[in-house]
């Protein structure tokens, strides 16, 4: 796999994670749950940032050995 190739599969992935939807579900659940920081919003921003980042991974991974 060329570097070209695998960055247009996290630019893809990117595109399907980040939407409007999947950001408001994540809100819901981090706000819901024991996982969002208590009474910070660099906290939270910082949780968020990570799920999305771990999200697109894995939308990544699903790619790659979907393709082998």
């Amino acid at each position: 796999m060329t570097r070209e190739e695998l960055r247009k599969i996290f630019n893809d992935a990117e595109k399907e994670v980040l939407k409007p939807e999947t950001y408001n579900k994540l809100v819901a659940e981090l706000v819901d749950s024991d996982k969002a920081p208590a009474g910070s919003s660099e906290g939270f921003a910082i949780r968020v940032n990570r799920v999305v980042e771990r999200e697109i991974v894995f939308e990544v991974l699903a790619k790659i050995l979907a393709a082998k």
